[in-house]
C-alpha cells in the first residue's frame, strides 16, 4: 500500500543497488529510528530516476515489504531494534540529538539532522518529551544545559508564588520580575523572552 493504494511489488519498478545503499544506511547510523520521510529525501535523485518510487509512502511500503522481518515499521518511522533502551520513539532520538548539542538548537537543524521532519511531528515529538525545552520561536534546549543550583531554583520559586498569591499572572509579569532580581540567571541561560522562561518553570513547578 502506498499513498492511499495498493499496488501489487512486481508492478513497482525497483533497483536492487538503491534499495541496497538504502538499507546499508540504516544499518550504518547511530540511531535506532528513522523516518521514512528522511530516507525518501537522502536517496530522492536516486529512487525518482531508478525506481517508480516516487514518495515516502511508497518506500515504506517497498522497505517493509522486503525487511519486515528485520525492522519494526511504524506509521511515519522504523525502529532497527524494538528492544533497544534508546529511541523507541521518534521524541527520544530527537531529545539525544539536542542533548548531544549542548546549546540551543533550531528547528532548521533538527530538519537537517531528521530529513523528511514535518513541523507538525516535531511538534507532536517535543510536546510529549519533558526534557525538551521550547527556547523560543522554532528553537530547543534540553533541560540539562539549564544553569541553576538549589538556591536559584527556591528564589524564582519564591518569585513565582508571590507572584501568583493574589491568582494568576502572565509570564510577561514573570519575566519582568525576574529581570529585576535574578537577572544573572537570564543572562547565564540565554533567557531572553517569556517563551523560554514559561519552559524552565514549567519544568522545575508543574505539579
Amino acid at each position: 500500500m502506498a499513498g492511499g493504494r495498493y499496488i501489487l511489488p512486481d508492478q513497482i519498478r525497483l533497483d536492487e543497488e538503491v534499495l541496497s545503499n538504502i538499507h546499508q544506511f540504516i544499518i550504518d547510523s547511530d540511531r535506532n529510528v528513522i523516518m521514512f520521510g528522511e530516507l525518501f529525501e537522502r536517496f530522492k535523485a536516486e529512487l525518482l530516476d531508478k525506481t517508480s518510487i516516487t514518495n515516502r509512502f511508497y518506500l515504506q511500503g517497498v522497505l517493509r515489504y522486503k525487511y519486515e522481518k528485520e525492522f519494526y515499521f511504524a506509521k511515519d518511522l522504523l525502529i532497527k531494534d524494538i528492544n533497544s533502551e534508546q529511541g523507541i520513539k521518534l521524541s527520544i532520538a530527537i531529545e539525544l540529538f539536542i542533548k548531544e548539542q549542548g546549546r540551543i538548537v533550531t528547528k532548521d537543524e533538527l530538519k537537517e539532522e531528521f530529513l523528511g521532519l514535518a513541523d507538525f511531528v516535531l511538534q507532536a515529538a517535543t510536546a510529549n518529551n519533558s526534557d525538551i525545552l521550547l527556547w523560543d520561536s522554532g528553537k530547543y534546549l534540553h533541560s540539562e544545559q539549564i544553569i541553576a543550583d538549589n538556591a536559584i531554583k527556591e528564589r524564582l520559586k519564591k518569585i513565582l508564588d508571590d507572584c501568583t498569591s493574589q491568582g494568576s499572572v502572565s509570564v510577561r509579569k514573570l519575566y519582568d520580575d525576574i529581570y529585576v532580581q535574578e537577572n544573572e540567571f537570564l543572562i547565564n541561560n540565554n533567557i531572553e523572552g517569556h517563551i523560554a522562561l514559561y519552559s524552565v518553570l514549567n519544568f522545575w513547578f508543574l505539579d
